[in-house]
């Protein structure tokens, strides 16, 4: 407890209550699921390429220090048919395609491999890319983290977090290699794409993120046991922002332990959920005559699904709760990480 009073103090969050007044306007979640013409289509094909990077001292840096070829990807995202972000020619929005080179870390196992998805959030995102600006947007579990790119290109705040630093630090990378400049390394209030190390199965480090403040929780595929499934959805909870935040989540077609236990604690932490119908018919256009398995399969396989906090719950929050309240919450619902449980054999034939 005493932890936790620390980071709220930190922070600067003591005394702030629930519901505080936002510049922007919320946002309907309704407006999510209206019907639009943008068709997303991906590319993505692996090359790979020879890559030194030198330290002030003259030593390799960098995620992936064992080898100087670097499997790298190129994705090229394209919306064929949104025009409803194109009026106003000098904002962002105009921009419907983007070209990114991705660097991929296979030493972070899991993390370090772009799986369908990610390609299938990071599409969504580009065909709703008129709702990031001038938002602040969390990306748990991000790996490469090219949902964090995508939305760095549009939203006035990004953070990238994962438990890996490996992966991390691959991220920045990538960042560098599409021009977006990483503005920070830690939970510090900043505009820009930033990364931080979390895991959101500790409250301590859910709370240091920063609770009733993100705008927009983005996740894919991030649930591989029952303590990451029961922790998840209480940490989205305490992290959207009131009123108005929702996280978009992904998760792979097939079973995987704990995701039973995530949609138990779904209903447990007072969410409303809904799936994206129009993103079932998405297909993805990917080369995959690369002899490098860093690329997943169609992205069709994946499911996508938008939560935001159930009227009910506002209602409490607005009456009642303050961030000290929220955080004391947190951490009687989901505590500390207890460690990891192993999951590399999960995908020993990727």
């Amino acid at each position: 407890a005493a932890g936790l009073a620390q980071l709220l103090a930190i922070h600067g969050k003591m005394g702030i209550k629930v519901g505080a007044a936002q510049c922007l306007p919320t946002l309907d979640i309704v407006q999510l699921f209206e019907p639009h013409d943008s068709r997303v289509t991906f590319q993505a094909g692996g090359e790979c390429e020879k890559k030194v990077r030198t330290s002030s001292q003259g030593k390799v840096s960098g995620a992936c220090p064992k080898t100087s070829r670097i499997p790298t990807i190129r994705v090229v995202l394209e919306d064929l048919g949104s025009s409803d972000c194109r009026s106003n020619e000098s904002s962002t929005t105009d921009i419907n395609r983007l070209e990114m080179r991705l660097q991929t870390c296979p030493s972070a196992y899991t993390g370090g491999f772009l799986w369908s998805s990610g390609q299938l959030l990071s599409r969504w995102l580009l065909a709703r890319r008129g709702f990031l600006a001038g938002r602040s947007i969390l990306e748990l579990g991000c790996g490469l983290g090219l949902p964090s790119l995508v939305a760095a290109r549009f939203a006035k705040r990004v953070l990238a977090t994962d438990y890996e630093p490996a992966v991390l630090e691959t991220l920045r990378i990538s960042a560098a290699d599409n021009c977006i400049t990483v503005t920070g390394t830690d939970f510090s209030e900043v505009d820009g794409l930033s990364t931080a190390v979390l895991d959101f199965t500790s409250a301590s480090n859910v709370v240091g993120a920063g609770l009733c403040m993100w705008d927009v929780v983005l996740f894919t595929d991030v649930i591989y046991y029952a303590q990451g499934g029961q922790a998840l959805p209480h940490a989205l909870c305490a992290l959207l922002r009131r009123p108005g935040g929702f996280a978009v989540g992904v998760f792979p077609a097939d079973e995987r332990p704990g995701k039973h236990a995530f949609w138990k604690s779904v209903e447990e932490a007072g969410l409303n959920w809904r799936e994206a119908e129009d993103t079932k018919c998405w297909h993805d256009c990917s080369d995959r005559n690369d002899a490098t398995p860093i690329v997943s399969a169609t992205a069709s396989r994946s499911r996508l699904f938008v939560f935001w906090l159930s009227e009910g719950h506002l209602v409490h929050d607005a009456r009642s709760k303050s961030i000290e309240e929220v955080a004391a919450q947190l951490t009687c619902v989901i505590g500390e990480s207890e460690g990891e449980e192993a999951v590399e054999p999960l995908f020993s034939d990727i």
